[in-house]
């Protein structure tokens, strides 16, 4: 089952991931009565269902179903593109194809700046996982439903961005990226500071990727594997987050409940830990750490690693 506070999740991950600043998902193309729309003014929902007619992107999306239709790359009527160019930069519009009727689609919006070619493949590359995500009648319930704020979590105001040319290790920054780290770090990071950064991402990458990282400053990073360059290349795009170590009363009466390694456990994933950090940590394996966060679940009535982080954060 998907609930409603999943789907929230997902729209801040694609918020925070590629740095959105408005988007809207559901059955049916253009705003749907029952999409899920964030932070898309009634001003541009007008104009566009007025304007629908001028829309390429849904036949492109007919005829390439499989692709993203990102803005800036193709020809947008004059009309049209002087309304979206009033409210927007860029955008990135897809389909999520469902078993049950029409097809979800989305539409990923940015005020200041493009999105660059990393973050349309990573795009493109993403589509298949969402799609297995939301294949269920829930998901569609879930979507429709409004937004339960409680359920809300902030993972994050994306940073930058670096592409990573695997075995070489070479990364590929974006512009300004040093300046936008220190900004976060409150100092000047200098090149070994950047090289050990560096460093830490290579060694998840080559340990497999896709897992989360949390440096010191409150910074964290996720991976994307972008499709291979050749049989023995490969490419992912790692994403920058500034994503502070949330707050957890360790104090909670609910925490006596427990035993003292399910405490620590319990502790460490509220504050966004993986299983394998854990681990690390406790010198176990990370499947040892999982039985003692479903043991965790079962105790304190909560399913998820966000119900866990909301039941333990301080009142």
């Amino acid at each position: 089952m998907l609930s409603g506070g999943d789907v929230d999740e997902l729209v801040t991950l694609w918020r925070d991931a590629f740095g959105l600043d408005a988007l809207s998902i559901g059955q049916g193309f253009g705003f749907a009565a029952t999409a899920r729309v964030v932070d898309v003014p009634e001003a541009w929902i007008g104009t566009h269902r007025r304007l629908v007619h001028l829309d390429p992107s849904a036949e492109y999306l007919r005829r390439s179903p499989r692709d993203v239709f990102h803005v800036a790359e193709h020809h947008v009527p004059g009309e049209l593109m002087s309304a979206f160019s009033g409210k927007w930069s860029d955008a990135m519009i897809g389909i999520l194809h469902s078993p049950f009727g029409q097809p979800i689609y989305y539409a990923l919006y940015r005020k200041d700046g493009l999105f660059d070619a990393d973050e349309v493949e990573a795009l493109r590359f993403l589509q298949p996982s969402f799609e297995r995500a939301l294949a269920a009648w829930s998901a569609l319930v879930a979507i429709e439903s409004p937004p339960d704020e409680s359920t809300e979590r902030a993972l994050g105001r994306l940073v930058t961005h670096a592409r990573v040319e695997l075995p070489q290790g070479t990364f590929t920054w974006a512009p300004r990226a040093v300046e936008a780290l220190s900004a976060v770090a409150e100092t000047t990071l200098t090149t070994a500071a950047v090289r050990r950064i560096e460093r830490a991402l290579l060694a998840i990458l080559r340990a497999g990727g896709g897992r989360s990282h949390r440096f010191a400053f409150g910074l964290r990073a996720e991976t994307v594997w972008l499709p291979r360059v050749s049989r023995n290349e490969q490419r992912a795009l790692v994403l920058l987050l500034d994503d502070p170590q949330p707050a957890v009363d360790a104090d909670a009466p609910l925490l006596a409940m427990l035993s003292a390694r399910q405490r620590t456990v319990a502790l460490a994933t509220a504050q966004g830990a993986s299983s394998r950090e854990i681990a690390a940590r406790l010198g176990v394996t990370p499947e040892t750490v999982r039985t003692h966060l479903r043991s965790v679940y079962r105790a304190l009535g909560v399913r998820t690693r966000l119900e866990l982080a909301n039941l333990l954060a301080p009142r």
